[in-house]
C-alpha cells in the first residue's frame, strides 16, 4: 500500500527553491490532481532512519512481479526478500514525510563541518 501526502502543504509553503517543490506544483496541475504515492519517498525514509517507529520488516515469503508491472508480497518460506510493514497509520507517516519535505536544509551543519575537517587538515594533516 502507497502512502499519499497530500503534497498540498508542500506546494503551498515550500520554499520557491526546492525542485520537489516545484515537481509537485508541476505534477498536480498537469494530471489535475491532489495526491501522488511515495513509494521512494518510504525508502529513502527507511534508508536514512532504519525500522525506527515507523516500519516493521516481514521476511517470511517473497516479492514477485506481475506481469501488469505492479509486485506482490507471498508469504512463505524464508528468502533473501524482505518487505516493510507500516507501524504507524498511513496519514501520520505521510505527515512525516511532508514535514521533512518542507523542512530547509541544514545549511550551518555544512559549515561546521567544514570547520571540522579544516582543524584536522590542520593538526593531523588530513579530513
Amino acid at each position: 500500500m502507497a502512502i499519499r501526502p497530500k503534497h498540498l502543504r508542500l506546494a503551498a509553503e515550500g520554499r520557491k527553491d526546492n525542485p520537489v517543490r516545484a515537481f509537485y506544483r508541476d505534477s498536480f496541475e498537469r494530471y489535475n490532481a491532489s495526491e501522488r504515492p511515495s513509494w521512494d519517498l518510504i525508502a529513502e525514509l527507511y534508508a536514512v532512519r532504519d525500522l525506527s517507529d515507523s516500519f516493521s520488516a516481514v521476511s517470511g515469503g517473497k516479492c514477485v512481479g506481475r506481469e501488469d508491472g505492479s509486485n506482490q508480497w507471498l508469504p512463505g518460506v524464508p528468502s533473501n526478500h524482505a518487505c516493510l510493514e507500516y507501524r504507524m497509520p498511513p496519514r501520520e507517516l505521510a505527515a512525516v514525510l511532508e514535514n521533512l519535505l518542507l523542512t530547509p536544509p541544514f545549511r550551518w551543519a555544512i559549515t561546521y563541518f567544514m570547520k571540522i575537517c579544516e582543524a584536522m587538515v590542520l593538526r593531523l594533516g588530513r579530513c
